[in-house]
């Protein structure tokens, strides 16, 4: 299409143009040329990406102090099915620990999931995309606290979350090179989700009282289902 467009820019009589047309003309060979040399994510390239991330705080200068540690990964691999349109799968997983020192109260949650995604990017200039994703993914969340005191004793509170859900990110993402990318997201902006969690709590030992079991089950759906809405950076591979 490029090729015979531009034989037809040069078969122009010279006579026949002026300066608005040479202007004109220009203006579209620009164009077509930026068309042209756009940086395309090839059919049957390797996509590579995720995140990793640390976090530890600490407050208070007496006792009790707080204490936090998280750590969180969330590696995706995909393959390049059609110019610029990616398939693949991701996991994740997150450990979270939190304490009270000096006093029996802590807390610690595991997370695992995965999912699928449909990632598709279009050029806008050279090198720079915009792209959506849709994902359905699954996660299991459990979070085990202790809370009380040494004289009245301990109690256990034990939750257990399953999610699945539909979403939708969008973002931009740069080409730094032809293999690697720089991208920007607000991760899960639309989306629907189902949500079915289950509490146990076990007072302490002693106690006459029987564990008490509580059972939820929510659907959401909307902006931001998680309930906010998370700016993400990033990068990603192609091989």
């Amino acid at each position: 299409m490029h090729t015979s467009f531009l034989l037809f820019i040069f078969a122009v009589p010279k006579t026949k143009v002026n300066m608005k047309q040479k202007l004109l003309l220009s203006l579209v060979f620009v164009c077509a040329f930026m068309v042209t040399t756009r940086a395309q994510i090839s059919k049957g390239a390797v996509w590579v990406g995720g995140s990793i991330g640390y976090s530890k705080g600490k407050s208070g200068v007496d006792s009790p102090i707080f204490k936090s540690n998280n750590f969180n990964i969330n590696p995706a691999i995909g393959m390049v099915v059609k110019d610029n349109l990616v398939v693949g799968i991701s996991l994740l997983y997150n450990h979270g620990k939190s304490e009270y020192n000096g006093q029996t109260t802590s807390e610690k949650t595991n997370t695992y999931g995965g999912g699928f995604f449909v990632r598709q990017y279009i050029p806008v200039v050279t090198r720079l995309y915009i792209f959506g994703e849709a994902d359905a993914y699954f996660n299991s969340l459990k979070r085990n606290s202790i809370y009380g005191s040494v004289t009245n004793g301990v109690s256990k509170l034990t939750n257990k979350i399953w999610t699945a859900g539909l979403s939708v990110t969008p973002g931009v993402s740069f080409a730094v090179t032809k293999k690697f990318h720089l991208e920007t997201s607000f991760n899960n902006l639309l989306g629907i989700a189902y949500n079915k969690s289950e509490s146990k709590t076990e007072l302490p030992a002693g106690s006459t009282s029987e564990p008490t079991i509580n059972k939820s089950n929510e659907f959401t759906a909307g902006v931001s289902t998680g309930g906010r809405v998370e700016f993400n950076v990033g990068c990603r591979f192609i091989l």
